[in-house]
């Protein structure tokens, strides 16, 4: 999971998951790539390890998740320590800058021009690795092409 590689690394837990020992360990450390698709919109791929997750942490099993909101939540509900630390990871903790107007120029000019910025939210942080890996999945793009690729939408919880 440290080098983005979600798909391979559920095949590698489903198969630790069969062998039948560790079954809290692994279930665990199997929330992760069901969060990254969740979050990167790869339904299906989610739904296939929801009810492993269910069986693994001894769960109800759920039914089929069409809706994010209610995937997060099953999430929550198998362990919310884990869920928040996986927030923490992927979502940057953005902090509300009030919008407003300047001028700019100097007051020997004839007039100084007049900006404004409209209310936004910044990140307390840098961008990480994870979170623009996020990004990438989320938005299809390659996280492969990063000089080249903008971060103009923001992922939203």
């Amino acid at each position: 999971m440290l080098h983005l590689q979600y798909p391979a690394a559920a095949a590698k837990l489903k198969s630790a998951a069969e062998i039948g020992q560790l079954r809290d360990s692994v279930g665990l450390a199997l929330i992760e790539p069901a969060f990254w698709f969740l979050e990167s919109g790869q339904t299906a791929r989610f739904n296939e390890l929801s009810s492993l997750l269910a069986r693994l942490l001894n769960k109800k099993a759920p039914g089929r998740f069409s809706n994010r909101d209610k995937g997060r939540q099953f999430l929550r509900d198998l362990s919310g320590l884990r869920y928040k630390e996986l927030e923490r990871r992927y979502f940057s903790d953005m902090v509300f800058v009030k919008g407003g107007t300047f001028q700019f120029g100097q007051k020997s000019e004839r007039k100084g021009i007049t900006a404004g910025v409209s209310d936004f939210k910044i990140a307390r942080t840098e961008t990480t690795f994870w979170q623009y890996g996020l990004y990438c999945a989320a938005t299809g793009r390659n996280v492969q092409d990063f000089p080249r690729t903008g971060m103009s939408t923001a992922i939203t919880r």
